[in-house]
This record gives C-alpha cells, sequence and structure tokens, in this order.
C-alpha cells in the first residue's frame, strides 16, 4: 500500500516541520482535505486569485478580498462586498 503524500508538505512553519513518515495516514488525509478546502474557498472568494483586480488595477484579487474587501465591487465574477454595519443597518431600513 503507498502512503499518501501531503499536499504541502513544506508549507508550514518550521517548527512544524519534521519526518511525514511520522504522521498517521489518517492524519495526513485530514490535512490534505484542509488543504483543498482552503484552496477552494479561496477560489471562490477570489476568482482572479493573483491576477491583478480589475476594480483597483495594482493590486490582485487576492489581495483586495483578502485585505480591502471594501474597494471589490464584484467585476471580477464575485460581488461579495463589504458592508460595514451602519451601511447595513441603512439597507435593511429601505
Amino acid at each position: 500500500m503507498v502512503k499518501t503524500k501531503p499536499i504541502k508538505p513544506d508549507g508550514y512553519a518550521k517548527h512544524l516541520s519534521g519526518d511525514w513518515n511520522d504522521v498517521p495516514e489518517w492524519a495526513i488525509k485530514r490535512i490534505n482535505f484542509l488543504e483543498e478546502m482552503l484552496d477552494y474557498n479561496d477560489k471562490q472568494r477570489c476568482p482572479l486569485m493573483e491576477k491583478s483586480c480589475p476594480a483597483v488595477g495594482d493590486l490582485s484579487c487576492h489581495t483586495i478580498k483578502h485585505c480591502y474587501p471594501y474597494l471589490c465591487n464584484g467585476v471580477c465574477g464575485h460581488d461579495e462586498i463589504y458592508v460595514s454595519e451602519r451601511m447595513k443597518t441603512l439597507i435593511l431600513e429601505q
């Protein structure tokens, strides 16, 4: 039987590094699943990923969605925009 290989064997902090042979098979599968879900969620949230954001231009879609969500206007194909609590209240009142 072939042991499952981790998706990101070197993608963690140095103090978490070690021999993947010491990690149980179920744990590697679970880590791989979680890594896939992180990638999936990121692609859903930031459809253009590292390409320039059409709304801003000089920053990537990924950067805008994670650091400056209020600058997103949905032209990237994802129409989730940042709304403050005050704006949310105003929208719900109308």
